[in-house]
């Protein structure tokens, strides 16, 4: 992504009340401002959630969350000449991309992951990460972006264990990011897409996703396709040096 990695949802775990999932009592997200009710289910198990009490020691970083809604309409003007689509799942170089996406990662977890672990254990644990952080998915739809034949890119949408709306999912994208080599060519844009086409397809109440507050590349292309950004909140740097996030 342009001006380094992009985190999206990385991630949230959830509590299921009522078919909303929010924040366990013993976490208190630091805001700007208060958040509004819609972004109250969204919660970080990745980072764990939130600034817990007695917590002043860890370090934290300013995430900018956004949120996109069944009801909006998705922007489709076509993608650059040279991209095509491939499933991850059978490609072996996804692991080698998202360690170059993460070893240029301007999020703080990221940064921290690689100072920890280096950049392709980093990825191993990401890759390896939502089953036990409460994210489900279905085959396919982790997918690489091929720009005139390399791979350049990835994208990895998820769904949020345990709560559902109506019938419909919330859903996030786990982490997505372009190689700092193929970017500048609008890229970002089309694995936004795509990795929202295919949450849409799978049926959604919403997609939350956020980013850190020093990516402005990815702030901009949250906002110019139209998703709604909601306050900032405050998250605990968490390098997964371990094998789960902490965390109730």
């Amino acid at each position: 992504m342009p001006g380094g990695g992009v985190v999206c949802g990385n991630a949230h775990r959830r509590n299921l009340n009522q078919s909303h999932c929010k924040l366990p009592d013993n976490v208190l997200p630091k805001t700007h401002q208060a958040v509004p009710p819609t972004a109250s289910c969204a919660r970080h198990s990745g980072q764990t959630g939130g600034v817990a009490h007695g917590s002043a020691d860890i370090p934290t970083y300013w995430k900018v969350p956004f949120e996109w809604e069944q009801s909006q309409a998705l922007l489709d003007e076509g993608e650059p000449e040279g991209v095509s689509w491939l499933n991850a799942e059978d490609d072996g170089r996804l692991l080698g991309v998202v360690a170059g996406v993460l070893a240029a990662s301007p999020d703080a977890s990221d940064v921290a992951a690689v100072a920890a672990a280096g950049a392709s254990n980093a990825a191993r644990r990401l890759l390896e990460a939502p089953p036990t952080w409460g994210f489900s998915r279905e085959l396919g739809w982790w997918t690489l972006l091929s720009f005139r034949g390399e791979a350049a890119a990835f994208i990895l949408p998820v769904t949020y264990d345990n709560c559902a709306r109506d019938g419909l999912d919330e859903e996030t994208i786990f982490h997505m990011g372009v190689l700092p080599d193929h970017r500048g060519r609008g890229l970002g844009r089309a694995l936004l897409r795509q990795a929202t086409r295919t949450l849409l397809a799978h049926g959604v109440w919403r997609i939350y996703c956020d980013t850190a507050e020093n990516n402005a590349p990815m702030i901009h292309l949250f906002e110019s396709e139209g998703w709604r950004r909601l306050p900032p909140h405050e998250r605990p740097v968490w390098h997964r040096s371990e094998s789960a996030p902490p965390g109730p």
